[in-house]
């Protein structure tokens, strides 16, 4: 349910079920064992977490504060897979020590737009209470552009050199922070696994 409350500004209402039969975790370092699935040109990894279930809701409120800034602000209450004691690389043990838990998370955005250059700029920091290994709403970090911990996203347009189109030059940085690392017991202490990586990406767009 939405409400326009001005011309500038409005709220959001939600409720949501999410369901998931593989839900993916994401880790780093030397895991072994046929749930992990290493990536070939790094030491990252995903972890099928097994099946999931849970309701959530959310409260958003969004404000244009300019022509080329906006903020937004984002309460969250909903089920993600969460560690119930101690984590282990044997994948047996490791999925028997995790469990769909009920938690709360609040997040704000700001995005703007420079004038002259046209550089899009979008900052978002959520926090989330207690520690987690998946996304709490999906759905709702994916429309807000919010992703756990700090997140800063750059678009700058860059000239076509008579191709045409519209290209852009996009660098991308997840978990700023690094935080939300949880370290997985095993033979090699180098094991973590959090819900989002920190990470960065680069690269160029072209909109025909």
């Amino acid at each position: 349910v939405q409400h326009k409350l001005t011309g500038r500004a409005s709220f959001e209402a939600a409720a949501f079920h999410d369901a998931a039969q593989h839900e993916a975790i994401f880790g780093s370092g030397p895991a072994a064992g046929p749930d992990f699935f290493q990536d070939a040109f790094s030491s990252a990894f995903l972890y099928d977490g097994g099946r999931t279930s849970s309701w959530g809701t959310r409260l958003a409120y969004r404000q244009k504060i300019s022509d080329n800034l906006d903020f937004a602000a984002v309460y969250s209450w909903a089920g993600d897979l969460s560690p119930v004691g101690e984590l282990n690389t044997t994948s047996g043990d490791l999925r028997n020590n995790l469990a769909t838990r009920n938690h709360h998370s609040l997040a704000a955005q700001v995005s703007g737009k420079l004038p002259g250059s046209g550089t899009q700029l979008t900052a978002s920091y959520e926090w989330i209470s207690g520690a987690t290994l998946t996304p709490l709403d999906t759905f709702g970090e994916a429309a807000y552009q919010i992703e756990p911990s700090l997140h800063l996203s750059i678009h700058q347009p860059i000239p076509s050199f008579g191709l045409g189109g519209r290209w852009e030059a996009l660098a991308d940085f997840s978990n700023l922070f690094a935080q939300g690392y949880i370290p997985v017991n095993g033979q090699d202490s180098r094991v973590m696994v959090a819900p989002v990586l920190r990470s960065f990406r680069g690269g160029v767009s072209f909109q025909f």
